[in-house]
């Protein structure tokens, strides 16, 4: 399962027909508030947000989620953002944020699924 955040409903509802054809499943959040209550679900293996959400940003909610699972004794999952954002320098501060992957939107689906199989499967 993998936790995907994003404050455009459009844009989480587009994420979920493209996983859903890959064989994987959505669990959605269109807020930082709402993926805190989601984000301690064992069955997620990978944390996927947009950056821009209103209020706050992916960097933030990372963060939170990163000392969440810190102070459960949880394991670190993968993690990744999807935003506009495509600029060289944000690309770096997202990856130094804690990022594992990082895809500029918009993003063909091949890009997207080969990207998340790599922080999945390794």
């Amino acid at each position: 399962m993998i936790l995907g955040v994003d404050d455009d409903k459009l844009n989480l509802l587009l994420l979920g027909e493209v996983l859903a054809e890959a064989g994987y499943e959505l669990l959605e959040a269109d807020s930082i508030d709402a993926a805190l209550l989601l984000e301690n679900d064992p069955r997620i293996r990978l944390l996927l947000f947009d950056n821009n959400l209103n209020p706050g940003t992916g960097s933030e909610l990372l963060a939170t989620i990163r000392a969440r699972e810190i102070a459960r004794g949880g394991a670190r999952r993968p993690a990744m953002v999807v935003t506009g954002d495509a600029e060289t320098s944000q690309q770096q501060a997202l990856l130094a944020d804690g990022f594992d992957q990082f895809v500029g939107k918009p993003y063909s689906a091949s890009h997207l699924l080969s990207t998340i199989r790599l922080l999945i499967d390794g």
